[in-house]
């Protein structure tokens, strides 16, 4: 039973390190998410301002 606890715990970890692996391009594709909702937020409130100061 020790050795099956064993394996499942070298398949655990082998799982983990081959998620760290990619953490980089996690990092840069987190980055560029919250850079594009930050643009569509101020797009936002530019439009609203806009729209508030455009003639009637």
């Amino acid at each position: 039973m020790a050795t099956y606890e064993a394996s499942l715990r070298r398949r655990r970890e082998a799982a983990y390190q081959a998620t760290r692996r990619n953490k980089p391009l996690d990092g840069i594709a987190r980055a560029l998410l919250q850079s594009f909702a930050v643009l569509l937020l101020l797009a936002g409130i530019l439009a609203v301002w806009v729209h508030s100061a455009a003639p009637r």
